[in-house]
């Protein structure tokens, strides 16, 4: 994953966030002879202000569909079983640290303002689906937001997305286990820590997928780190 294009994008997607999509959108003009289509213009660019001041604090379903577009390019594809199958490690690997780093992405962005719509759960969870099972999506966004009492969500903050696999510097093995419909995907290595190179400091990594079979692909349903 080029990471200097998606910190590029996770830019555009918070600036558009504080500003507001309507307001980024706008693009009206208006003739200075024309009073009175100037005057409703005017009323409706107050409207519009005063709408995006009410809502600047609150993540819209607008907003939240905007920003799984905006990461779209850059989410890996569904699981299968051409990526389970490969006879080469890193590309296995490569592909679930793309989904660690997507989902990483997804939530702390979405989770950048104080308040959510409540119809912002079905388009965030909706997009985890392809890769989580519903349950394992429900678990994600309850880690980030909360339900309020009219319906709408807050956030809260916690740590990161669980990543784990950012970097296995030596020593990668992947170890597939099948038993009938699900499967474990287990990652070990050994990862530097770059912060402080001078010790040397190397850290064992352990990461475990479990995996359930939906049709053709496979969804996630519990991320396990020793």
């Amino acid at each position: 994953m080029n990471r200097v294009n998606i910190a590029s994008k996770s830019l555009l997607v918070i600036a558009c966030l504080v500003l507001g999509v309507t307001g980024c959108a706008s693009n009206n003009t208006i003739a200075d002879n024309q009073g009175v289509e100037k005057k409703e213009f005017t009323a409706s660019a107050n409207v519009n202000t005063t709408t995006q001041e009410s809502t600047k604090d609150i993540l819209t379903q607008a907003n939240a569909e905007l920003l799984v577009s905006l990461l779209e390019d850059y989410a890996p594809s569904e699981l299968d079983d051409s990526v389970l199958a490969s006879k080469e490690p890193v590309y296995i690997w490569d592909w679930f640290r793309k989904l660690q780093v997507w989902t990483d992405d997804l939530t702390r962005l979405a989770n950048g303002k104080p308040k959510a719509e409540g119809a912002v759960k079905d388009v965030i969870s909706s997009r985890l689906n392809k890769y989580f099972t519903p349950e394992a999506s429900e678990k994600i966004f309850d880690s980030f937001f909360r339900a309020a009492t009219d319906g709408s969500y807050e956030t809260f903050e916690r740590e990161r997305f669980e990543k784990g696999l950012e970097a296995i510097d030596e020593n990668l093995k992947v170890d597939i286990q099948k038993n009938d419909q699900d499967i474990n995907v287990t990652f070990t290595g050994i990862e530097y820590d770059y912060f402080n190179p001078g010790a040397k400091q190397k850290y064992d990594v352990n990461v475990q997928f479990k995996l359930v079979k939906d049709g053709t692909k496979y969804l996630i349903d519990d991320i396990e780190h020793d």
